[in-house]
């Protein structure tokens, strides 16, 4: 059986998803705030430790550029065992 136009046309109750609001005014927005402050370090340091030999414990410290200078933001307990603290 064929397509037709008709069969592909959304049915008079479904307005298209451009024509909807994205939220109800009826509805409050709801709001969620969450702190995770050893994500950057998380995120990199599993894939870093198992790329060096697992025998050493290699310190690992995420930096990101600020005002033109690199800056610590997080550490992990080997860096901070050699001194190196996030600032």
């Amino acid at each position: 059986m064929p397509l037709s136009r008709k069969s592909l046309a959304p049915s008079p109750r479904e307005a298209p998803l451009s024509a909807q609001p994205a939220v109800s005014p009826a509805r409050p927005h709801l709001w969620l705030a969450v702190r995770l402050p050893a994500l950057a370090l998380e995120s990199v340091a599993e894939r870093a430790h198992s790329a060096l030999a697992r025998a050493s414990v290699r310190p690992l410290a995420v930096v990101e550029p600020r005002r033109g200078r690199l800056c610590v933001v997080a550490v992990d307990d080997a860096a901070r065992a050699c001194g190196i603290e996030p600032g």
